[in-house]
């Protein structure tokens, strides 16, 4: 939900004083719409900026299914305490990194 200010409405209404009366609702529809998108669309250049940075990068995602004996393994190993297994994202970071790891002294 978008708030206004007095100054807010008011260049909104000065501006509406430039629109013809029979076109104030196309008008109105149209403005509601763009403020409606310009939020998403913000959201999908972030998205497509972060693809082009990982492809420039070499970076690939993919999204796995893991068991509990992966998180168990993890936790017991010392990687991460039971907290840290609780959030996902901090899991699918070690996850990455371990696989990482194991690349490094495959390729060696």
């Amino acid at each position: 939900m978008l708030t206004f200010d007095d100054a807010s409405i008011t260049r909104v209404m000065i501006a509406a004083t430039a629109i013809p009366r029979r076109s104030h609702g196309r008008w109105l529809l149209d403005m509601a719409r763009r403020v409606e998108t310009a939020p998403r669309r913000a959201a999908d250049a972030h998205r497509q900026a972060q693809w082009r940075r990982r492809q420039r990068d070499g970076v690939h995602v993919y999204r796995i299914e893991v068991g509990h004996d992966a998180i168990e393994a993890l936790i017991v190993s010392g990687c991460m305490s039971e907290a840290e297994a609780l959030d996902q994202r901090a899991v699918a970071r070690e996850l990455a990194d371990v696989i990482e790891q194991w690349a490094q002294r495959w390729l060696r």
